[in-house]
């Protein structure tokens, strides 16, 4: 399994270090992944002295269109973020859909964090957590020839992260007020 809290941790580590405490959370709910990265984001804001702050938590399901729809709400609140980090490429997708059709700019406006390091996240020039498929497919080969050979496997093995930075995080100058609010 990937890090998935660790990454999480890093990423919103990020944003923090690039001046960023209104820090939204898209993410998951349902499964262990989604609580992880969730866990990890939490973390990350104690661990800095950042208050987490609950109206800025949106957790749903793992889709383009809830990335979008979480993002509306979000800018609806009459203080909105600075920053969100998606606990995956997909609802960040969502995410700089919402912003291109309410010309909110990234990262001038919003800092925006995926995770998974796709193709996608390639394609929008967005700051992601990858999560080394090279390690985990070696993984997984190094564990299937311990049991063709007949030898026991570990239980659980885990694979790190790491963060991806790319042009769609940048230092946060002030909150956003503006054209994106309905």
């Amino acid at each position: 399994v990937t890090d998935d809290s660790a990454g999480a941790f890093a990423a919103t580590e990020q944003l923090i270090q690039r001046g960023h405490t209104r820090i939204a959370h898209i993410g998951n709910e349902y499964d262990f992944t989604g609580e992880q990265r969730l866990n990890g984001y939490l973390d990350a804001l104690r661990k800095h002295g950042v208050r987490p702050d609950r109206s800025l938590i949106r957790m749903r399901y793992p889709s383009r269109e809830w990335g979008y729809y979480a993002a509306r709400e979000l800018f609806e609140l009459r203080n909105p973020p600075t920053a969100v980090f998606c606990s995956n490429d997909t609802i960040a997708s969502g995410v700089v859909n919402f912003c291109a059709d309410r010309q909110i700019r990234i990262p001038a406006d919003l800092s925006v964090v995926g995770f998974s390091n796709t193709q996608t996240a390639e394609h929008l020039n967005l700051s992601s957590v990858s999560q080394n498929s090279d390690r985990i497919a070696g993984a997984i080969c190094s564990n299937l020839e311990l049991l063709l050979k007949g030898g026991s496997v570990p239980l659980l093995t885990v694979i790190p992260t790491s963060y991806i930075s790319r042009a769609s995080v940048a230092d946060c100058a002030k909150p956003f007020r503006g054209r994106g609010r309905t």
